[in-house]
């Protein structure tokens, strides 16, 4: 049996094929894969049984282990001890990912640094230098390997460690442009990362899923330069939902890349000038695991509605506010951080995870600020 959250379990031959035969099954995506897991009670062989109709076959899924076996590439089942832990929080957490590198920074305490492809010199110059700073203090970077910030951020690391998360196979290099800069990556021990099997072709509907990987790896985003409308603000969009921290430098009103940035400070991301600014928010007494401020935002109004609720009982107003009182009050006795347990009367409008249990980042960002940023794109299947 193989459980989402397992990323210790060891995975034999056989188990491994018919993994990647539910995976290469037509028309079934990552959220598909996880309810089909769900349904069969998390028993693999019987989940490729529900889908026989359209499931891989056994040719195919040795077909793709040996291909990567013969370039040197990984091929991780989101069960297998290597595969990113902080990735298999996403909701469509991907089933199964094509590696080449250093597979140890998979797990590394790392920060994305995300922005503009069309960058400024000095954007791409301070995204070098924050990239270096992160490096020097043992913390890897991510990014995306696209023109721009990405590429600045990947060359500031690529002697400490940097995790270049690809749109498209990890053999299919893009920009064209950047092979130099995969080259070096992989000679210094950094690491590729994709979704796509090897030799997928790059399309504009695998960006936005390029992106909620790069968030879902990272203990926080930075963004530099990321106008209204960009792929910067998908990034950080996942990066909410998941109650990662934003840092984002500031930048020109009259630049429309720096909008993006500009209005995501205003609804309390961080600012930064600097990597100190960064060091200091993941070395405070939380830590990088504190709760996010949409988090906390919903943890006082939670205890606010309990306060309400315990003068209505002293007042004896009615009998059920008992029986509220204590519901509500077991909610705020949850942990502030990731998933907490609560009352579906205290999120009336809400849906709960595949997991049974209500975010309350999620919650709070859907009547935040943050509300017209989140809902304005949605993650592609």
């Amino acid at each position: 049996m193989f459980q989402k959250r397992n990323a210790n379990a060891h995975l034999t031959i056989d188990e491994k094929i018919l993994w990647l035969r539910l995976f290469l099954s037509k028309g079934i995506g990552p959220t598909k894969f996880w309810d089909i897991l769900k349904r069969t009670n998390n028993v693999i062989g019987d989940a490729v049984r529900y889908v026989r109709d359209v499931a891989g076959t056994e040719k195919q899924a040795e077909k793709l282990l040996l291909a990567h076996d013969k370039n040197n590439f990984s091929l991780l089942t989101a069960c297998e001890e290597s595969f990113p832990k902080r990735l298999l929080e996403l909701r469509d957490c991907p089933p199964v990912l094509s590696v080449v590198g250093n597979l140890a920074l998979l797990n590394a305490e790392a920060i994305a640094i995300v922005g503009a492809r069309n960058a400024s010199l000095l954007g791409k110059i301070f995204a070098g230098k924050i990239a270096k700073g992160l490096g020097s203090g043992g913390v890897a970077v991510i990014s995306g390997f696209a023109r721009g910030i990405d590429t600045a951020a990947h060359e500031g690391s690529v002697e400490t460690g940097t995790v270049a998360v690809f749109a498209g196979g990890v053999d299919v290099i893009y920009p064209t442009e950047n092979a130099a800069l995969r080259d070096a990556i992989l000679k210094n021990n950094g690491v590729i990362v994709s979704e796509m099997m090897p030799g997928t072709t790059i399309d504009a509907s695998l960006f936005p899923r390029r992106n909620r990987v790069i968030a879902g790896m990272s203990v926080g985003v930075v963004l530099i330069e990321a106008a209204l409308k960009s792929g910067s603000l998908i990034t950080a969009k996942f990066a909410l939902e998941l109650g990662r921290e934003i840092f984002v430098v500031p930048g020109s009103p009259f630049d429309a890349r720096t909008k993006g940035g500009n209005l995501l400070i205003k609804q309390g991301a961080v600012l930064i000038d600097s990597v100190e600014d960064i060091f200091e928010v993941l070395q405070s007494s939380e830590g990088s695991r504190r709760p996010h401020p949409c988090a906390v935002a919903a943890a006082k109004a939670v205890a606010i509605r309990k306060a309400e609720v315990d003068a209505a009982v002293v007042e004896n107003v009615a009998e059920d506010a008992v029986a509220e009182r204590t519901a509500i009050g077991e909610v705020a006795e949850a942990p502030l951080h990731g998933q907490a347990e609560a009352s579906l009367d205290l999120f009336p409008n809400s849906s709960k995870s595949v997991f049974g249990y209500v975010d309350p980042v999620l919650e709070c960002s859907r009547t935040s600020k943050y509300a017209p940023l989140l809902c304005s794109v949605s993650p592609s299947q």
